[in-house]
């Protein structure tokens, strides 16, 4: 700390007193502090800072006491108010400097002391023999650890010694030479990258490491230990990354282990940094193109292929091998590939475009001559494969669109001859001749009344020609208005024409069926009328309300009749009803009602059945008419009229076969006719739909009358 007392004195010395009791009270601490009575000279000093906190030399030497007490924190504190106090104090600065360094904080050390030489260059000096002195430290401790390979302490030294000091040479060349021996060729080529900087004098150290690490990759790669190579060089690009001899070394180890992608990037950084290394560049891409070559003489393409290929990895920008690719591509009948190879080659070199073109005019004539000789299956495959060849190719596809229309593959030739003229605007004019045809067809067909073929053909029309669409149905709606207005004059019969004309023009349209649907329905061809609105709804679920309404047009009309007691003209309207809409459950619940009404009982139970298997909620009303007729006869019976009663019970059976009761209540009326045999049927009918469980003797129980005169029964 004797830097630190006359640092003082010489303060004292030099000071202008404006306080003379502040100034006297820092005199006490110097005094105190020479004395090393360090606690005294800290109360001295804060008495003099209490007479004016801004009192930079108080500050300055109440840092000193504390580092004469071991209170470093408070110290650097103290001494941080003095620099702001007073920025140009050199030997505040120092001090700062001098304390960080025991603290090993080697980075904000090494700036403090920095900021001290600014003011005063002799303090230089210093901070060259501290710098050196944690150098030697770093370098005793390499020298001691790099025995045992464990190299982490001196690495770490060193790196303190450059943030202590970032600008001195022999630190960065030390740790270069520490990580060197580590393996981290990348950190340490920059550590010496700087000690060159810094002192160019280390540039031949660092070439000399740089020369050991290619020369290693090179003696690896003469005894063919390739892979041993390639690591040896990539460490040499690692510690100089602009080293063309490096990358050179590592493109013939990736080369000769088959790499040829990494190989020729590495030989194009070469050429990059060292434009020399082209010609070694160029003789490899001949060796594997002449290599490809040879396999080609030989008829082996699949084995030329593979050698192209790797030229193409090895340097992407070899025309020449997109070519010989084509070529290899072109003799497999591989057209797709081989184009696109073609197109690559003369992108890169426009000179290879003939050769090209001479290969898209021989698959194209092969084509035509084919299309002449009406095969239209070998002159499609033949189009396709020169579109694959030259995807741009207009003739091309108008070819492949003629064969596809021969064989009546409309929608497909339609798409290749709009593809045409994208290509081409000069072929519209072929385009709209052969939709021209297919509508004249489609007429034809019309007029010879072949509706259903004329529809076919409509739609393959349609698909050749989408765009038509609108035109067919600005006529179709034409003829749904002249229909229309034919329905106004009620001449349906002549509306259903139009309609089935709109309908082969846009069989797809769900509003043209409702039309017909309603001609059909006012011409009371309820099945036709079903059908057409079916349609419609199939196309449209929107229109199921439009057949709703007719139908219920249909049913209030029968109601409506049903309740002036007109139940002939009633069950015909709900018939029509049920014709019109047979999954309908209340129609036939209406139909069987007045059906029961006209007497008709075993039409009356069908239709009842018909509308319970629609609807099951149907069954009680079926029942209710079932006990009404029964409970009719019962009451008849009780009046004495049993002939009426007897036709009551009939009737009960012929609405319900299966009414047991019915059959009972018939025996019992035979049995008061004095009809016997007759009663004796209706008991033995009556057992036959009994339950399982109940046979014709525990039907006779509940009559116990039929045994006080049985004899009766077999007369």
């Amino acid at each position: 700390m004797a830097s630190g007392n006359n640092s003082i004195s010489q303060h004292l010395q030099a000071g202008v007193t404006s306080q003379k009791s502040k100034e006297l009270y820092l005199s006490e601490g110097i005094t105190f502090y020479k004395a090393r009575q360090y606690q005294l000279a800290l109360t001295a000093c804060e008495q003099a800072i209490q007479f004016d906190s801004n009192y930079a030399r108080a500050f300055h030497g109440k840092g000193l006491a504390l580092i004469g007490l071991g209170r470093y924190a408070e110290a650097i504190l103290a001494y941080q108010q003095s620099i702001r106090l007073h920025p140009q104090n050199s030997r505040g600065y120092a001090d700062l400097g001098c304390v960080l360094y025991e603290l090993k904080r080697f980075e904000e050390a090494g700036k403090a002391y920095r900021q001290a030489i600014q003011y005063d260059p002799s303090i230089t000096q210093a901070y060259i023999d501290l710098t050196k002195a944690l150098v030697d430290k770093a370098h005793k401790l390499y020298e001691r650890v790099k025995l045992d390979l464990f190299y982490e302490e001196a690495i770490f030294a060193f790196q303190q010694a450059i943030l202590f000091n970032p600008s001195y040479p022999d630190a960065y060349l030390q740790l270069g030479m520490a990580l060197y021996e580590r393996g981290q060729y990348k950190d340490s080529g920059n550590a010496y990258e700087q000690a060159v900087q810094y002192d160019s004098t280390y540039a031949e150290m660092y070439t000399q490491q740089l020369r050991a690490l290619t020369d290693k990759g090179k003696s690896l790669y003469d005894q063919g230990r390739n892979r041993e190579a390639r690591a040896a060089y990539t460490h040499a690009i690692l510690f100089d990354s602009n080293d063309a001899q490096a990358y050179v070394g590592q493109a013939k180890a990736l080369y000769k282990l088959g790499q040829y992608y990494e190989a020729g990037s590495a030989f194009r950084q070469a050429i990059a940094l060292e434009p020399d290394n082209t010609r070694t560049y160029t003789e490899l891409i001949t060796t594997l193109v002449e290599k490809g070559n040879g396999f080609y003489e030989l008829g082996k393409y699949q084995d030329a292929l593979v050698s192209y290929q790797q030229t193409i990895l090895f340097a992407p920008e070899d025309a020449q091998a997109y070519n010989c690719q084509a070529k290899a591509y072109y003799s497999l009948e591989n057209y797709l590939e081989a184009g696109t190879a073609y197109r690559k080659a003369v992108q890169l070199d426009p000179n290879y475009s003939d050769a090209y073109v001479e290969h898209i005019d021989a698959l194209f004539n092969q084509g035509e001559k084919l299309y002449e000789l009406r095969q239209y299956r070998g002159a499609l495959t033949l189009y396709r494969r020169t579109i694959q060849f030259d995807p741009d190719n207009a003739q091309a596809y108008a070819g492949q669109g003629n064969s596809l229309f021969e064989l009546e593959r409309y929608e497909a030739a339609g798409a290749a001859y709009r593809k045409v003229i994208e290509l081409d605007a000069g072929y519209q004019q072929i385009y709209a001749k052969q939709r021209d045809i297919l509508f004249e067809q489609v007429k034809t067909l019309n007029q010879q009344r072949y509706y259903l073929e004329a529809e076919a053909l409509n739609k393959r029309a349609l698909q050749f020609d989408p765009s038509i669409a609108q035109s067919f149905m600005n006529q179709a709606e034409k003829l749904v208005n002249h229909g229309k207005n034919l329905c106004i004059q009620r001449q349906f019969q002549e509306a259903l024409s139009f309609f089935e004309q709109a309908i082969l023009l846009l069989p797809n349209n769900a509003s043209v069926y409702v039309e017909l649907g309603k001609a059909h329905f006012e011409l009371e061809c309820y099945e036709e009328a079903r059908d057409a609105y079916k349609k419609a709804m199939q196309l449209d679920i929107s229109w199921t309300q439009a057949h709703v309404d007719q139908w219920k047009t249909l049913v209030n009309k029968g109601k409506a009749l049903e309740e002036r007691e007109h139940f002939e003209d009633a069950q015909i309207v709900y018939k029509k009803a049920i014709l019109f809409h047979p999954m309908d459950a209340n129609a036939h619940m209406s139909l069987g009602k007045v059906l029961y009404e006209l007497g008709r009982y075993e039409e009356s139970r069908d239709i009842y059945r018909q509308a319970i298997y629609l609807d099951s909620s149907k069954s009680q009303a079926y029942q209710e008419q079932r006990e009404a007729l029964l409970n009719k006869g019962k009451a008849l019976y009780e009046l004495g009229r049993f002939e009426d009663a007897l036709a009551a019970y009939e009737q009960s059976i012929s609405f319900d076969p299966d009414n047991k009761d019915a059959y009972v209540e018939k025996g019992r009326t035979l049995d008061k006719l004095l009809r016997y045999k007759e009663a004796r049927a209706a008991f033995r009918a009556a057992s036959n739909v009994a339950s399982p469980s109940q046979s014709i003797q525990s039907i006779e129980q509940k009559t116990t009358w039929l045994y006080k005169e049985p004899f009766r029964y077999d007369l």
